[in-house]
């Protein structure tokens, strides 16, 4: 059996769009427009009153994103992480993660190309999973869909799966067993929203030194192959995923400098010049020698992958 390159995917919330979930400027949306909604003070656990003080000082910041406005608002942190929580679980829909019209199905043609073999040699090891989001859909629809293909029961599955390292930076909604994948439904939400809530990290709150941001950049450091998706290169999340050093070949000596590892990216809604601010954080110190542009895309996540051939 040919072994496969070992190769990160590295999410931003742009990966998770195509499947009902919100990228940054919508997030904001979706909290403010909590301000009046009695559902959302029943499930978050809140009163109106609350909602309302920390929903108007969110609007008024006019911050883009709800973790640098928690970051300098500390008390809004629990309530803050409630209405991340109850946002983002409303959008938990196992009906749009098997959704054919899905213009950016990148999750389909991952598990086209990782369950390649029969059950006894299925293998998706060479493959890691380094997420900056939340939400736990790429994760329900593996166990999903492998269920369907190889007709295997949800423990033998979940076994496979595990060789796959999947680390959430900055936590997650909760484990699957205990939160489940979709379906909830307004007014019913409290307990989970509040589990929920306790297993969030916000950017600010991250640790450089962390046991996930140590992990993440050990899977990086190891791989061949990084490919980011949906991603921002917010300059603290490429910080905290060990660039540059983790990004650049390794070397037998510093001369000449290290080179680049093979990155791809999509890059859809950034300018040039974010772009080439990107390939510095990323490879400040390497040999930057090639066009390295032409491998930041400006492209979805499906038509990224389709033409970098990076999971090859």
């Amino acid at each position: 059996m040919t072994t496969k390159t070992k190769t990160v995917l590295v999410l931003g919330a742009g990966a998770s769009h195509g499947y009902g979930f919100p990228i940054g400027s919508q997030l904001r949306q979706k909290i403010l427009a909590l301000r009046d909604s009695d559902e959302a003070s029943n499930d978050m656990g809140f009163g109106k009153g609350a909602i309302r003080k920390f929903v108007d000082a969110f609007m008024q910041s006019q911050s883009y994103s709800i973790d640098s406005f928690l970051g300098r608002r500390q008390e809004f942190v629990e309530i803050g992480k409630a209405a991340i929580a109850y946002v983002l679980l409303t959008c938990e829909q196992s009906a749009d993660l098997t959704n054919d019209e899905n213009k950016d199905h990148w999750y389909q043609l991952l598990v086209n190309e990782i369950a390649t073999n029969d059950w006894d040699t299925f293998d998706p090891s060479w493959l890691s999973v380094v997420t900056f989001n939340y939400d736990r859909s790429l994760l329900q629809y593996l166990i999903n869909t492998l269920q369907h293909i190889y007709n295997k029961r949800l423990e033998e599955v979940s076994s496979k799966l595990s060789t796959i390292k999947m680390i959430h930076v900055y936590g997650r909604l909760g484990e699957l067993s205990g939160i489940p994948f979709g379906g909830l439904q307004p007014n019913s939400l409290d307990y989970y929203v509040r589990e929920a809530a306790k297993s969030l990290v916000i950017i600010p709150e991250g640790r450089d030194d962390s046991p996930t941001v140590i992990a993440a950049q050990e899977l990086i450091k190891s791989a061949e192959r990084i490919c980011f998706l949906g991603f921002g290169f917010d300059a603290t999340n490429v910080r905290r995923l060990g660039a540059p050093d983790c990004f650049l070949n390794k070397a037998p000596n510093q001369h000449p400098p290290k080179t680049p590892k093979r990155v791809v990216a999509t890059c859809l809604g950034l300018t040039d010049a974010e772009v080439g601010r990107a390939i510095q954080h990323l490879f400040s110190g390497g040999n930057l020698t090639g066009n390295l542009t032409d491998n930041f895309l400006a492209m979805n996540c499906i038509r990224t992958l389709r033409e970098s051939l990076i999971l090859d």
